[in-house]
């Protein structure tokens, strides 16, 4: 996985050495001596056997899309089981209770859709179905429009700050290993809980003396 100026320079020094003892090894690839490359396994062509040239390609290409991962795009292999909390990441139906942030557990799973219960908002216990449909990115430094056909979730054991807001909880733990960036967020993570018994807190030094300035 070096890059090809090394080999390059290699293949160079070992034709200038082993010329003197052969003058037909100053042409041949690396000195005449047999070399075994070895590299990443992911970055390794697929094998297809029979496969044409431009199959070949083809099948490169998928590999290298299929790693690439955007904000507000789930991955393109999603492993997931009956139980498991998700976050929708796109309004799907509003008046349903799918919308963007929202959280669901995983009841029952088929090829096309899946069957969730809404754990939050209005629709709390609502069994709903989330079809997999086409998201693309809205990052722009790639020169061509990524387009992903996925269902539109992706697991969901914690919440950012930012992506809890609108959320109303029970139970809320809130884990602050350094300073909020501002007494807003602060503000927005404590009203997540619906009562002061449900939260839990975990912080440094520097983090509570923070929020001492922030009740003062």
């Amino acid at each position: 996985m070096n890059h090809k100026h090394c080999f390059e320079a290699l293949d160079k020094s070992l034709r200038d050495i082993l010329s003197h003892v052969n003058d037909s090894n100053q042409n041949a690839p690396f000195g005449g001596k047999p070399f075994l490359l070895g590299g990443d396994f992911r970055q390794i062509l697929p094998v297809i056997p029979g496969g044409t040239r431009e199959e070949i390609i083809d099948a490169s290409l998928n590999k290298i899309l299929n790693q690439l991962e955007f904000n507000g795009l789930p991955e393109h292999s999603l492993t997931l089981k009956i139980g498991m909390p998700i976050m929708l990441l796109r309004n799907l139906n509003q008046s349903s209770g799918l919308c963007n942030g929202t959280r669901l557990v995983v009841t029952q799973m088929v090829d096309r859709v899946i069957e969730a219960k809404i754990l939050t908002s209005s629709h709390i216990g609502h069994k709903v179905f989330i079809p997999r449909i086409i998201l693309s990115a809205t990052e722009n430094k790639w020169p061509f429009i990524f387009k992903r056909r996925q269902f539109p979730i992706r697991p969901c054991y914690a919440m950012t700050i930012n992506k809890s807001q609108g959320q109303s909880l029970k139970q809320v733990g809130l884990y602050l290993p350094q300073p909020v960036f501002t007494h807003g967020q602060l503000y927005v993570a404590l009203s997540r809980a619906t009562s002061r018994e449900g939260l839990k807190i975990i912080i440094d030094i520097i983090t509570k003396c923070q929020i001492n300035t922030l009740k003062t």
